[in-house]
C-alpha cells in the first residue's frame, strides 16, 4: 500500500538547467520519462507510454530506465528493471523526433553495461562475457573474443560489485577513440551452488564466490583501440594479490586514473596511466594500520587537478591535489566528517560535500571555494540532506527526509528559489499519526551511544516490551536522521502494537572519526557487541520498560549481532530474530571480511570467538531464525550450520526459510513481517494479537 512517489532515475541534461527522471504519466500506472526546468520550475512528461509500441506490437512496452544519446534525439531503453547483478535485457532506441521506437538487439545471451559512445556514433555493451559494439546505422562489432563462464571482458564477478560497488567493466574515452577494459578471471575462485527448489530437479545457481582465505579473482586492465581492437594490457602488478578498485579517465582522454588496494586493503594507490603509451605512475598513496576505503570516481576539476578525501586529520577531510601527486590546498577541517563529495563548479571554484554536521545522525550539503575559505552550508532544515548535481556545479536535485518525515524533493540552484518537485511522498501516510522518534545519548565506558528511541502511545503500568533493532557493522549507522522506508512504517506498527524500540551506534559506525570507526579493526564481534548490550541495559533500566520483556532484531550484519547479544546476554534478552545472518566469517567474502579481520590463517582466535557458531550452545532465549535459500550473499549455508549446531546442543528454536529469495526478501515482505510481529508477541508475553503490517 505505501509506495514512495520520489523521482527514479534522475539525469541532467546536458544543458545543465533540465533533469529528466522516471515517474508515473498522469492518471496511469504506467512509468515514463519526465523534464523539468530548474529555472521556471515547470514539468511535464516527455512521452505518452501508452504509445510506445514496437512495430506490430500491440502491448505498450514499459519504461524502467533509460540513458541518453549525446545529442538527446535518442533514448536508450533496457527491457528489464536496473538491479545488481543481474543483466539489463533486450536493448530498445526511442527516436524523439521521430516518435519511433526500434529494437536493437535480440540476444539469446545476457546483455550487460550498455552506454553511447560519447561521439554518439556507438553503442558499446557486454554480450556474454564479451565486449560488442552496435552501430548505430546498422551493423555490429565484437571487440572481445575469449569471454567465457568464467573470463570477463567489460564486466565482474559478485564480490566486486557486492564490496567495491564495481561491476561495470569498462569506460569510454572522451573521444570514443579508446576503452578502459577490465578482464576478470574467477577460475580459481571456487563455485557455490544455490539450488533452485522451484525446479523440478534443483537446478543450481552457481556463483563464484570467494570465501575468506580463498584465491580472489584475477583481474587486469587495459586500454582497448576501437579502430583496431587491440588490448594493451597494463603492468599494475600481480592481477591475483590486489583489487582495482576504480578506473576513469581525465578529461583530455590523455590518462587513466586506476585506484589500487593490496588484498589486505591497508593502502592506497592513485596511479596514473599514460593513455598512449600506456605507461603507469604513481602519483599518491594513503596508509592505514585498520585499513583504508576507495574513493570511487574522483571529482576531477580540468586535466591536472583533483579532489581527495582523507582520515589522515582523524576525520574524513578533503583536500585538493594535482596530478603529480601535490597537495594544493586543504579545503575542510575540524572534528566533524565529510560524508561525500557530490559535486565541483570549476568555473566559480567551489566543490559540493555532504558532511555529518552538526553531528553523525545528520547529514547537510555543504560547500567550500577551492581558493580556501569557511564551510557553507545551504540548508539547515533537520534531516539527511542528498543532491545530483549538474556536470557545471550550478544547479542540483535536493532531496531531504527525516526518521519522521518521507523524502521531499526540490529542483535547486545557486542563485535561484527552489522549486518543488515531491512535497508529500507518500500520500497514504496523510491520515496515518506517526510517533515521534527521540534523539538520545547513551553513556557508556567507551564513550555516548548516539541512539533514538520510539516509544509506544500507552504504557501499562508493569511497562511496556522493548525491542533493540540492531545493524552495528562496520562504517554503518541506524541513528541517521533519514526515513527508513518500510521498515520505519513496520517500527510504527510495533509502537502501536505496545512495543519501544531503540537503536544505537556503538564503535565501529560512521561518522564520528578514524579512531571510533577503527575500534572494530581485527576483532568483529567484540566491541560493537558490547555496545549494544549496554544500550539494551540502560533500555531495561527506564523505569516505564518492562525489564523481563527484551527482544533483540537485525538482519544481516545485523542478524550477526542479534545472535550474538541474544547468546552473551541470557539474562537481559529474551527474545531474538536474526534475518540472513553471518555466523561464521570464514564462510564469507574476501573482501569484506579480511578487510577488517585479515587471514584466518593470521586472526584464528578472532574468527573463532566472534563467531555465534562457536557459541550456539550458549542459547537460552527464545530465537526465530530467518534466511532465503538463494542468498548469494550470505548463503543459507550460515544459517544450517547454526541450525545444526542449536540441535545437537538441544537449544529449541524457530526458523522461517523462504525458497527462491534472496538476501534482502525483497517478495516476501508482507509475509516476513505479519511473521516477525507475531513471533514478538507471544514471545515477550503480550496478549495483543498480531497484524498485518
Amino acid at each position: 500500500r505505501f509506495v514512495e512517489k520520489t523521482v527514479r532515475q534522475p539525469k541532467w541534461m546536458k544543458d545543465g538547467v533540465r533533469l529528466s527522471w522516471v515517474a508515473d504519466y498522469p492518471g496511469t500506472d504506467q512509468p515514463t520519462v519526465w523534464i523539468g526546468d530548474s529555472r521556471s520550475g515547470e514539468t511535464a512528461p516527455l512521452l505518452d507510454p501508452r504509445t510506445l509500441r514496437l512495430p506490430g506490437e500491440d502491448e505498450p512496452r514499459k519504461v524502467h530506465s533509460f540513458e541518453w544519446s549525446p545529442d538527446e534525439r535518442l533514448m536508450l531503453i533496457p527491457t528489464e528493471a536496473p538491479a545488481r547483478f543481474k543483466p539489463c535485457g533486450d536493448l530498445l532506441v526511442y527516436d524523439l523526433e521521430a516518435g519511433v521506437l526500434r529494437r536493437l538487439t535480440r540476444s539469446a545471451e545476457p546483455l550487460w553495461h550498455p552506454k553511447f559512445s560519447p561521439d554518439g556514433r556507438w553503442i558499446g555493451l557486454v554480450r556474454g562475457s564479451d565486449l560488442w559494439l552496435l552501430d548505430l546505422q546498422g551493423g555490429e562489432r565484437r571487440l572481445t573474443w575469449n569471454g567465457t563462464d568464467c573470463l570477463y571482458n567489460g564486466r565482474l564477478g559478485w564480490v566486486y560489485e557486492e564490496e567495491l560497488g564495481l561491476g561495470d567493466g569498462w569506460r569510454w574515452s572522451p573521444d570514443s577513440r579508446r576503452i578502459a577494459l577490465f578482464q576478470q578471471d574467477e577460475s580459481a575462485v571456487p563455485e557455490v551452488l544455490l539450488p533452485d527448489y522451484g525446479d523440478i530437479h534443483q537446478s543450481p545457481r552457481r556463483t563464484r564466490y570467494p570465501k575468506a582465505g580463498d584465491p580472489n579473482p584475477r583481474t587486469l586492465l587495459g586500454i582497448l583501440s576501437v579502430a583496431t581492437g587491440n588490448v594493451r594490457w597494463l603492468d599494475l602488478g600481480d592481477p591475483g594479490s590486489h583489487y582495482l578498485a576504480c578506473a576513469q579517465w581525465t578529461p583530455d582522454g590523455r590518462r587513466l586514473l586506476v585506484q589500487r588496494l593490496p588484498r589486505s586493503q591497508d593502502r592506497l594507490d592513485l596511479l596514473a596511466v599514460d593513455a598512449d603509451t600506456g605507461q603507469v605512475r604513481l602519483v599518491l598513496t594513503e596508509s592505514d594500520a585498520a585499513w583504508v576505503r576507495h574513493r570511487g570516481d574522483l571529482k576531477l576539476l580540468g586535466p591536472d587537478r583533483f579532489v581527495w578525501e582523507s582520515e589522515e586529520s582523524g576525520f574524513r577531510h578533503l583536500s585538493l591535489y594535482d596530478l603529480e601527486g601535490r597537495r594544493l590546498r586543504t579545503l575542510t577541517e575540524g572534528a566533524w566528517e565529510v560524508d561525500a563529495v557530490v559535486g565541483t563548479d570549476p568555473v566559480q571554484g567551489r566543490v559540493w560535500f555532504t558532511a555529518a554536521r552538526p553531528d553523525a545522525a545528520e547529514r547537510r550539503l555543504c560547500s567550500v571555494d577551492l581558493a580556501g575559505g569557511p564551510v557553507r552550508e545551504w540548508d539547515p532544515s533537520s534531516g539527511c540532506q542528498r543532491a545530483l548535481f549538474n556536470e557545471q556545479g550550478t544547479h542540483w536535485l535536493h532531496t531531504r527526509s527525516t526518521w519522521d518525515r518521507p523524502p521531499i524533493q526540490h529542483l535547486r540552484s545557486v542563485d535561484g528559489p527552489p522549486h518543488p518537485l515531491v512535497e508529500d511522498s507518500l500520500p497514504d501516510l496523510r491520515d496515518t499519526r506517526l510517533l515521534p522518534w527521540e534523539r538520545l545519548r547513551i553513556p557508556t565506558p567507551a564513550g555516548g551511544l548516539m541512539a533514538r528511541l520510539l516509544r509506544p502511545p500507552t504504557v501499562p503500568p508493569g511497562g511496556c516490551p522493548a525491542i533493540l533493532h540492531t545493524y552495528a557493522g562496520p562504517e554503518s549507522q541506524v541513528v541517521r536522521n533519514v526515513w527508513g522506508g518500510r521498515r520505519a512504517l513496520w517500527h510504527q506498527h510495533l509502537a502501536h502494537l505496545g512495543f519501544a524500540i531503540l537503536m544505537a551506534d556503538g564503535r565501529g559506525t560512521a561518522g564520528r572519526g578514524r579512531e571510533w570507526s577503527r575500534a572494530l579493526n581485527r576483532r568483529l564481534g567484540g566491541p560493537e557487541i558490547e555496545d549494544q548490550i549496554a544500550a539494551a541495559r540502560w533500555l531495561a533500566a527506564q523505569p516505564w520498560v518492562d525489564p523481563h520483556r527484551i527482544a533483540v532484531k537485525g538482519w544481516s550484519y545485523g542478524g550477526f549481532a542479534a545472535l550474538l547479544c541474544l547468546l552473551r546476554a541470557p539474562d537481559l534478552f529474551q527474545a531474538g530474530v536474526s534475518i540472513a545472518p553471518v555466523t561464521d566469517y570464514r564462510l564469507y567474502d574476501t573482501i569484506y571480511t579480511e578487510r577488517y579481520l585479515g587471514l584466518p590463517s593470521e586472526n584464528e582466535e578472532a574468527y573463532r570467538e566472534g563467531a555465534p557458531l562457536t557459541h550456539a550452545a550458549d542459547l537460552q532465549g527464545r530465537l526465530l531464525l530467518i534466511h532465503g535459500l538463494m542468498d548469494d550473499n550470505v548463503h543459507f549455508q550460515h544459517a544450517a550450520l547454526f541450525a545444526e549446531k542449536l540441535q545437537e546442543a538441544g537449544r529449541p528454536f524457530e526458523t522461517m526459510f523462504y525458497t527462491g529469495q534472496g538476501h534482502g526478501l525483497d517478495d516476501r515482505h508482507a509475509h516476513l513481517y505479519a511473521h516477525i510481529t507475531g513471533f514478538l508477541l507471544r514471545a515477550l508475553g503480550s496478549d495483543a494479537e498480531p497484524a498485518a503490517p
